[in-house]
């Protein structure tokens, strides 16, 4: 989807959440004040916000009051009209919706907020203001700058394992924030990664010379050394005179070899192709970021445009941890000795759920290095007369540290002094890996996904060296326990996060419902809509686990119509699935 159509699809769904709230409230009076073109404009949305709406009499009220326009409506709006106000009358004789029945299992522990105090104050202090103002869950907001931050510091700092077992391991992290249309991803993303751009925008016009410069270098370089070549190639040069020659050739192809591109600032990739990644990482030093609100990204790796199998995932995994890489390409090799990538992709939850059962992807170890995060749903809850703006003064210190890190010089892995840990915050981290290493027993948690807790220590290590650059910025001076006790708290936020996304795998393995929610609710959301076809989930959804047959759909529809989520209306040859306000 195009940049200003996923604005404008937010813009429609924020519109269509407001009418839903002024009807649960009962304030009818904003839908009196519109005249005839406007009703006929929203009559649509506003029947199927009424639709939505738990207070199914308020409800009625407004339609009813709607239909003394029916002189002044479509006929198509007339018949959306009258058949919306069947509806309602059917669900207020009932008593309306009853609130949904929860699955036996389903009742699990309160969810783990993203921890707050992670970050310095200069730093939280402006990521509670992009909260504040955009009105999203924090979660969304820390976990992006976490990725963030993690994308200006590959490259440039290690730390070693608390073991002290000799291995290192890079800043790089792989986060994938779950959310629906609605929740503003793009103005998170805009807040967050500002520093980036404009860091971008002040070294365009510096790289512009300095490659420049580079092409006249080369050009005279390669001249002098083609001119050597058609010297040394004269059959009339004595001894001396090729051997001289010959000295110089040999320095002048020393030269040409010793110069290096200069380094692009365009580190965060716009193309959503592992080649482009690849052309792209072999001018910004071999490193970069995938920092994307659209799932594109996220269906390349997922091998969604490869028929279903996997994409091409042997960039992402060896840019994971500076493997070396090769890639033939027209004709040309394309050589990276340390990739190093760091993503942070923002996808809906059905898209989300289609990759988590991919074994492919788990036998290939890329989803054991995606931590995940699903942040509260904010839409139709935000406050719209709340007027908090960005802080500017806590900006330009957040922007401040960014940019320490941004220029920073990226280093050879031997040229890097791996960050150590205090005793006291390597005993306390060796414990925490110690429970996670346990999890992967038989009848434990992770039992069934050692390819994500395997994973796991190298993460939590990760996140803790990250966390200590931004609180003590010196990599000469070990890890303290109060940075480990943070990056222990941070990391089991995103494991618990992986087992609730287990849990609903679990289920949707067992009887599919998950998948069928998640794409009723996308659909809903994208559409705007209380009602949803049920051929449209049977074409989307057909070959799935569990679902082949329109009789294997009708029981999972059934089953959450036992549940309340939905209603399931056969009206002749049409099948439609009502959805419940508790619901969406």
């Amino acid at each position: 989807m195009a940049k200003d159509e996923e604005i404008q699809k937010e813009k429609e769904l924020e519109l269509f959440q407001a009418y839903r709230k002024h009807i649960d409230e009962g304030r009818l009076q904003s839908f009196a004040v519109m005249d005839s073109d406007m009703i006929n404009e929203e009559l649509e949305r506003i029947c199927n916000a009424a639709l939505l709406s738990r207070n199914t009499e308020a409800a009625l009220n407004l339609t009813i009051n709607l239909a003394g326009h029916k002189d002044r409506l479509t006929p198509e709006n007339w018949a959306i009209l009258n058949q919306t106000n069947e509806r309602l009358k059917s669900l207020v004789e009932k008593g309306g919706w009853l609130p949904i029945i929860k699955d036996e299992d389903s009742e699990d522990t309160p969810p783990i907020e993203f921890p707050t105090g992670t970050f310095p104050s200069e730093i939280e202090t402006y990521l509670q203001s992009v909260t504040e103002h955009i009105q999203v869950d924090s979660a969304m907001v820390l976990a992006t700058a976490l990725g963030a931050f993690a994308l200006c510091m590959q490259g440039k700092y290690r730390i070693s394992h608390p073991s002290e077992n000799g291995h290192n391991e890079h800043l790089c992290l792989y986060i994938i924030i779950v959310a629906d249309p609605g929740e503003r991803k793009s103005a998170v993303f805009s807040a967050v990664n500002r520093p980036i751009r404009e860091w971008q925008a002040e070294k365009r016009e510096t790289y512009k010379l300095d490659l420049a410069s580079y092409d006249t270098q080369k050009t005279i370089l390669e001249e002098n050394r083609n001119n050597l070549k058609k010297k040394i190639s004269n059959k009339q040069l004595n001894s001396e005179q090729r051997s001289s020659i010959s000295d110089e050739l040999t320095a002048a192809t020393a030269d040409l070899e010793s110069l290096r591109l200069p380094i692009s600032p365009e580190i965060i990739a716009t193309d959503s192709t592992v080649e482009a990644l690849a052309d792209l990482m072999q001018i910004t030093g071999e490193t970069a970021g995938v920092f994307s609100d659209e799932a594109d990204f996220f269906k390349v790796i997922a091998g969604l445009y490869t028929g279903g199998g996997v994409g091409n995932l042997q960039l992402p995994l060896k840019a994971y941890d500076g493997s070396p890489f090769y890639l033939l390409r027209r004709g040309r090799t394309i050589g990276m000795q340390r990739p190093l990538l760091s993503i942070c992709l923002m996808v809906q939850p059905s898209l989300f759920m289609e990759t988590l059962g991919n074994d492919a992807l788990k036998g290939r170890g890329m989803i054991g290095r995606l931590v995940t995060c699903t942040p509260k749903k904010m839409a139709g809850l935000r406050d719209v007369r709340k007027n908090v703006r960005l802080n500017e003064v806590a900006y330009q210190s957040y922007k401040e540290i960014m940019m320490q890190f941004l220029d920073a010089d990226q280093k050879a892995d031997a040229d890097i002094q791996a960050i150590t840990w205090e005793s006291d915050a390597k005993e306390i981290m060796l414990d925490y890996l110690q429970t996670v290493e346990n999890s992967m027993q038989v009848g434990c948690p992770m039992e069934e996904a050692t390819d994500y807790a395997s994973k796991a220590a190298g993460v939590a290590i990760r996140i803790a060296g990250i966390l200590h650059m931004l609180w003590v910025r010196d990599e000469r001076k070990p890890i303290s326990i109060d940075t480990a006790k943070k990056a222990i708290a941070v990391h089991t936020y995103f494991f618990s996060e992986k087992l609730k996304d287990m849990r609903q795998d679990e289920r949707a393995d067992s009887q599919a419902t998950e998948k069928v929610k998640c794409k009723i609710k996308e659909f809903a959301n994208q559409n705007c809509t209380a009602v949803v076809p049920a051929r449209y989930i049977q074409q989307k959804m057909k070959g799935a686990k569990g679902l082949k047959l329109m009789e294997d759909f009708e029981l999972v529809f059934e089953q959450l119509e036992e549940k309340n989520i939905l209603q399931f209306v056969k009206m002749g040859n049409r099948k439609l699935l009502y959805i419940s306000p508790y619901f969406l």
